[in-house]
């Protein structure tokens, strides 16, 4: 129950980004633009991933093809700004995805909880950045 949580602030946080993820010398409306569609569909991946959330390995599949999402879109922005936004973003979802490296079982991830509601934080706390630099 406490991963479909953290796995739902996780998406939450992703929708939030979709209204903003950015980057340098473009502007940050471009910037926003280059980011939202990538991060639409990072979080189509993890939806997808986390209905069956009993299936650990897909679920992991789902985070990495996120995480590698985001990062392509962070190569792509160059609006100072929204990138630093996007990159602390990126870390906080490359975080969360490594929580789930090694894991075969759900069960495993209960000796986590305390590290997954931290990174879950991050998340949030960079969405919430991000959704402030590229409203809507």
């Amino acid at each position: 129950m406490r991963m479909k949580q953290t796995a739902a602030a996780a998406i939450t946080a992703l929708a939030l980004l979709g209204l903003s993820a950015c980057g340098g010398e473009q502007s940050v409306e471009e910037a926003c633009k280059i980011a939202q569609s990538t991060v639409e569909s990072a979080q189509t991946d993890i939806q997808s991933s986390m209905s069956d959330p009993t299936n650990i390995e897909g679920v992991t599949e789902g985070l990495k093809k996120a995480s590698d999402a985001v990062g392509d879109a962070e190569d792509k922005v160059t609006n100072k700004e929204v990138k630093t936004a996007l990159d602390e973003f990126g870390n906080a979802l490359d975080s969360f995805t490594d929580l789930f490296d090694g894991v075969k079982d759900p069960t495993e991830l209960a000796d986590k909880t305390d590290e997954m509601n931290k990174v879950s934080a991050d998340i949030s706390a960079s969405s919430e950045k991000l959704s402030s630099l590229c409203k809507a």
